[in-house]
């Protein structure tokens, strides 16, 4: 019986060779893997510079308000009209990520309870963004959002990929929403610059 590791990856060797009859050409490659030589990406706290980092790798023109909020315009099938998004840090602790896409003039459902019984739809049928109906002074609007709180803090690539796919699960639900029975696919954000 082996009494190490080498001694067993040596009689893996012998027995191998053996088996297969290969000579002195095969030449395995064995180490051992030491966890602490593999380096994972760190979690960074949130902040609005990651943001902005974001849109500036995607190189998205955008506009950012008083409160130091994102918002940009990005082309959607359905219409001519582009839908807007915003990206907004919210909470006591700026901890809570919020993305949210809505467009005035691009089609929607009628009246507003067609429009409620579609976003409803939606959220059947998907897991996000959330489709809502807002009500303002100036009647209803609808928004697809995408909340995360990201208090513990996130890494660089999953932070990619949650803006990523937020951004393009709202492009979606405004193709869909503009057209209902079709089944276009979805677009793809490096196509928006």
């Amino acid at each position: 019986m082996p009494g190490s590791k080498t001694d067993l990856a040596e009689l893996t060797e012998r027995l191998f060779r053996a088996a297969y009859g290969v000579g002195d050409e095969f030449s395995p490659l064995l180490s051992a893997l030491n966890l602490n030589d593999i380096t994972m990406p760190r979690a960074e706290p949130f902040t609005r510079d990651m943001v902005e980092a974001r849109l500036r790798a995607k190189g998205l023109h955008y506009l950012r308000d008083e409160n130091g909020d994102f918002q940009f315009d990005i082309a959607c099938d359905g219409a001519d009209e582009p839908v807007t998004i915003w990206i907004a840090v919210e909470g006591h602790a700026a901890n809570i990520f919020r993305i949210f896409g809505g467009s005035r003039h691009r089609p929607l459902p009628p009246t507003r309870e067609e429009a409620l019984e579609r976003c409803n739809q939606w959220n059947r049928e998907h897991r996000w963004p959330t489709a809502v109906i807002e009500d303002g002074e100036h009647g209803w609007s609808v928004f697809a959002k995408t909340d995360a709180d990201l208090a513990a803090g996130v890494t660089a690539p999953l932070f990619a990929d949650i803006t990523d796919h937020a951004v393009l699960g709202i492009l979606e639900f405004w193709t869909w929403i503009a057209e209902p029975s079709a089944t276009a696919d979805s677009p793809k954000l490096e196509e928006q610059r």
